[in-house]
Formats: structure tokens, C-alpha cells, sequence
């Protein structure tokens, strides 16, 4: 499959509302009489250049739109349609042919004031003045109207600027596939997404490859300053009253809120098992105290992701699972200025 970009503005008048009709259009009315006077596909193929330069000059650089248009565009091929501010997608159903053969009633529907002469050529019935458009193409809408703006790569936008009237762009389909995808699902393209998407995936590398564990606590001791605790702090390892693997890394408290976060920080590639969960859930058991006013929260925070059996279990024990992904956009959030002080 190959894609296209076609403009439709020569005769626009009349090729935009054929098009609303399936019809895509080109020019060239002069040399539809020579090419219906030859037997077959081989012989028009065969004298095209010859009669591009007796019908119109020596080395007519349009001729190469309507080569494309009569010999190059095939079915199955996509074709986008630039307009002002946005563009639409067709699928080709048929072959090109002269418009001689364009049914009336598609004329009539298109609410077009024209007829076909004796020539075989479309006419304005108004000034009785020839419409300049030779050959037409069955197609079908793919997606229409999608906006330039928000919807289109830079590069998609570029080709849409090329002042040919067609031209192949096969090599921006996943461009384009891209963009209809994102009309149909109303999912314009979002700066700060694309960009927290391409940042996310150098913190993961760098965390997993610059940080070992005790760094990786250091960094999600930062992060919780960073969004306000009142007090932050690493228990000792050797921490008394922790029981039955009872751990936690990192503590933090919101005083405002009166709010205190256990968190247990894992730092390894991979999976992070159940065992983490159980870990932070014991120790925030053992913790807890019945007569005072904080709400005690438990998180687990890992540079890897979490096993199916971790997430069940932390659905029970109302456990926060933060897998690598979600840290790194959480520092993207907060912002890395300061980073640094963690070390």
C-alpha cells in the first residue's frame, strides 16, 4: 500500500463537493480526447509523454501529478487531501477514468450546475464555460476534517506545505495512520505527555544504573521532602519493636495533614515480589497507634514492577504500589531542580 497526498484545488468549486461525494479529481480535460482514442492501458502508457508534449509543451512538469493520478495510483492505496487548517484520509476503490464516465446522478447530488457536452467535457451551465477537470477516482473516507494542529508530526505538516499537487509520502504512513488514530479516539497530541514519555524512560535507565539501594532511599527521601513533608527521615536498620520482617525505608510525616507515609524502596530490574508488601503492611501494623490523630498510608516504591501476586496483596492490605514508571513521572511532576541534595 502506498499513501498519496492529492490537492484538490484546481476547479475546487466544483472537485470539493465531488470529493464530498467520493469522487477525487484531477485536471487536464485537454487530453482526456487522446487518451480515450487508444485501444488499451499499454498504448496510453506508451505515447503519454509524447502526447503530454503536443497537447501542452516540451517537458510539462505537471504531467508527472497526472502520471501519478492515472498510472501510479492504485486500490487499496491511502490518499490524504490537504485543506485549510486540517486534511482528510481516502481509501481508493477504483482505478482512475476520464470524467466522462462520472454518472449524472452523482453531478446532481453534489448540487453541481453543470452538464456533459458532445466532447465528452463537463460544462457550467451558467457561462457555459468548460470545467477544467479531466479524470476522476472512486474513494472512500477513511477519516475526514482531522486538524493539522494537535493531530499531526512536524513531518506530516512539512509534506502537507510541498506545492506539488500530488506526491508519494509512503514513507510518513505510520504518520499518518498516527493521526487518524488520534481523531478517532480525541486524543490530540499532548506536549507535556510526549514529552514526560521520552524524560520517564532516561530516569528509569539512569536510577537502575546510577543508583544503588541506598541512593534510590536517598532519592525517594528527597522526593518527599520535596512535596512538602514536614519530617523525613530513614529508620535505622537496626530499628526496635520491628517484627516477623516488618520494614520500612523511608518515613514520612505531614504534619499539616496529619498525615505519616511508610514507604519500603526497592531497588533491583525485574519484578518486585509480595514480599515488599508484607514488609511496609507489618510495619505500619506494629506502628500503628490507636490514640493519636495521624492516618498512617504505606507505599511501596520500586525501580522494577510488580508481580500479579504483589498487586493482590496490596489490594488487601491497602498497600500503594508506585512501580518505575509511575516514580519517575511523579520526580518529572515535582521537578528535578535540587535533585542533586538527595546525594
Amino acid at each position: 500500500m502506498n499513501v498519496w497526498l492529492h490537492r484538490i484545488s484546481h476547479c475546487y468549486e466544483v472537485s470539493e463537493p465531488l470529493l464530498e461525494q467520493n469522487y477525487l479529481t484531477i485536471g487536464f480535460s485537454d487530453y482526456v480526447e487522446k487518451y480515450e482514442s487508444y485501444p488499451d492501458d499499454k498504448t496510453i502508457q506508451e505515447n503519454f509523454e509524447k502526447d503530454m508534449a503536443n497537447i501542452y509543451a516540451q517537458n510539462f512538469r505537471q504531467r508527472f501529478n497526472l502520471r501519478k493520478f492515472l498510472f501510479e495510483f492504485k486500490v487499496g492505496d491511502l490518499v490524504i487531501v490537504p485543506s485549510w487548517g486540517k486534511f482528510s484520509v481516502y481509501r481508493i476503490l477504483d482505478l482512475a477514468v476520464p470524467m466522462i464516465r462520472l454518472p449524472q446522478e452523482v453531478l446532481d447530488a453534489a448540487k453541481i450546475n453543470a452538464y456533459f457536452g458532445k466532447d465528452g467535457l463537463l460544462w457550467e451551465k451558467k457561462t457555459d464555460q468548460e470545467i477544467d477537470l479531466g479524470f476522476f477516482i472512486k474513494v472512500e473516507p477513511v477519516k475526514q476534517n482531522i486538524p493539522r494542529d494537535g493531530y499531526c508530526s512536524s513531518a506530516l505538516i512539512s509534506r502537507m506545505k510541498i506545492r506539488n499537487a500530488t506526491a508519494m509520502i509512503t514513507g510518513l504512513e505510520k504518520d499518518v495512520l498516527e493521526a487518524v488514530r488520534r481523531h478517532e479516539e480525541n486524543n490530540p497530541i499532548d506536549f507535556h505527555d510526549e514529552a514526560s514519555k521520552v524524560i520517564r524512560d532516561h530516569l528509569k535507565k539512569i536510577i537502575l544504573d546510577k543508583l544503588d539501594d541506598i541512593r534510590f532511599e536517598k532519592l525517594v527521601l528527597w522526593y518527599l521532602k520535596k512535596i512538602g513533608a514536614t519530617e523525613a527521615y530513614i529508620p535505622a536498620k537496626n530499628e526496635s519493636g520491628k517484627e516477623d520482617g516488618a520494614d520500612a525505608d523511608v518515613v514520612a510525616i505531614f504534619e499539616l495533614f496529619k498525615v505519616i507515609i511508610y514507604v519500603q524502596v526497592k531497588h533491583h530490574d525485574g519484578q518486585t515480589s509480595d514480599w515488599a508488601v508484607q514488609q511496609i503492611a507489618k510495619y505500619k501494623e506494629q506502628k500503628d497507634q490507636r490514640d493519636d490523630p495521624y492516618t498512617r498510608l504505606t507505599w511501596v516504591i520500586t525501580s522494577a514492577e510488580f508481580t500479579d501476586d504483589a498487586k493482590s496483596k496490596a489490594q488487601a492490605d491497602e498497600v500503594r504500589l508506585i512501580d518505575q514508571n509511575e516514580f519517575a513521572e511523579m520526580l518529572i511532576d515535582v521537578g528535578l531542580e535540587g535533585i542533586n541534595s538527595a546525594f
